[in-house]
């Protein structure tokens, strides 16, 4: 039991080691390229990285997990499974979405590097989970060092003045390409033979439902800068998507920090507790509280920066980080518990509400054009915010025989 609780430990301190200092470097990246690239070259830039890490939802089809359970190792087919699955996925993303936007005519550039980048932010996550069953962590952390080093760099010559016209190329393969090297020497040096894992029936169904719930919830945080682009004017697609980026940054380190023990502790509730649905509401309730005022106390310098350094940063309306960020806070919080789904066997349901919010979302910030663009993002998505929590709390309540007199009792205590 302990050299379990020592490889947990060992492993969640290298992945939140190495996600700390990739995102650091994003964040440094952001900051150098802002007020440099000007504000059309920016918003394309942020523009793609929004749709690139859209599309990067769906690269895996998360089969990694599914070859993984069905195998119980990590070999030669695992990996190159994965590899093939996301060439073939991005592929088929490409032909869709240029049929896509010239059926409809939207004036939506989707950059070939995008693709590069999708496959870069797809494979991060799987990395992570495949490092951690192989026992090689290490190599997790280099990778990300490597990513880290390249992202730095394009930071430092962009600030020089020179290549500012190949930024986005520099950062779709300072992005993609370490992970691809780390997933070509695996290949190599892990036990089996190279094969391509055909997926059964089922393991297709189980991974269309994987891959539905993280893309739609990848949809909701990137759209709005998909369509400011289309919508918008490329100053404002700048600010928005900047000020965006410099507010859910510290989300993912959060998440990670609070979201792993929060889900061991309700499943450890489903299993032990006598009245579960309401033991699991009250952890729900804590985890969103603390991820909430964690994230209110770094949340002030943020907003003093950008408004004291917006000349610096080439912001012309640094104020909308206001309401900005008080829907950042509902988006912490929801984040952080958003995997409450799976104890509460509420999968389905909670896939449905999540396609109906972001198909909300989007035609909304699509066609009310009589309200500035981030007033009718933050209004709609703080109400949609407070309606999932609301969600979660009535599932929690209907999630135990006798759920009529446990909701009572939950209303009676508040």
């Amino acid at each position: 039991m302990q050299s379990i609780v020592s490889r947990f430990r060992s492993n969640a301190g290298g992945m939140a080691l190495g996600s700390l200092i990739f995102q650091a470097a994003s964040f440094l990246m952001l900051i150098v390229l802002k007020p440099i690239l000007g504000h059309e070259h920016f918003a394309f830039f942020i523009t793609q990285i929004s749709i690139a890490s859209i599309i990067g939802s769906v690269a895996t089809l998360r089969f990694e997990l599914l070859l993984f359970e069905s195998k119980g190792e990590v070999d030669k087919e695992v990996l190159f499974s994965t590899l093939a699955i996301s060439v073939v996925t991005l592929s088929v993303c490409a032909v869709f979405l240029k049929l896509i936007l010239s059926v409809f005519d939207l004036s939506i550039d989707i950059s070939p590097m995008s693709y590069v980048l999708a496959f870069g932010f797809g494979m991060i996550e799987a990395q992570s989970f495949l490092c951690v069953q192989m026992g090689r962590v290490i190599e997790l952390v280099a990778t990300r060092f490597i990513q880290t080093v390249i992202l730095v760099l394009l930071a430092i010559i962009v600030w020089s003045g020179i290549g500012r016209s190949a930024v986005f190329f520099v950062y779709a393969i300072g992005v993609a390409a370490p992970i691809l090297l780390w997933l070509a020497m695996a290949i190599i040096n892990v036990p089996g033979r190279i094969a391509l894992g055909v997926p059964s029936v089922t393991m297709l169904k189980r991974s269309i439902a994987l891959t539905a719930a993280v893309m739609v919830n990848t949809v909701y945080a990137n759209i709005p800068v998909v369509i400011a682009s289309a919508t918008q004017s490329a100053a404002f697609v700048a600010d928005f998507g900047f000020v965006m980026r410099l507010l859910t940054g510290p989300i993912t380190l959060i998440r990670q920090a609070y979201g792993h023990s929060y889900l061991a502790d309700t499943f450890a509730l489903v299993r032990n507790s006598v009245t579960p649905g309401r033991d699991i509401w009250r952890i729900t309730r804590h985890a969103m509280l603390r991820s909430a005022m964690l994230y209110s106390f770094l949340l002030p310098f943020v907003i003093v920066a950008v408004v004291l350094l917006s000349r610096v940063l080439n912001i012309s309306n640094p104020y909308m980080i206001i309401p900005l960020s008080l829907v950042t806070i509902g988006q912490v919080a929801i984040n952080t518990v958003a995997n409450v789904r799976l104890p509460l066997k509420k999968e389905a349901y909670f896939l449905a509400v999540d396609v109906v919010r972001t198909t909300i979302l989007a035609v909304s910030l699509f066609f009310i054009r009589s309200v500035n663009y981030y007033i009718v993002f933050s209004v709609w998505s703080s109400i949609l915010y407070f309606v999932y929590i609301a969600l979660i709390r009535a599932k929690a309540c209907d999630f135990w025989p006798g759920s009529r007199s446990l909701r009572v009792r939950l209303e009676s205590q508040g």
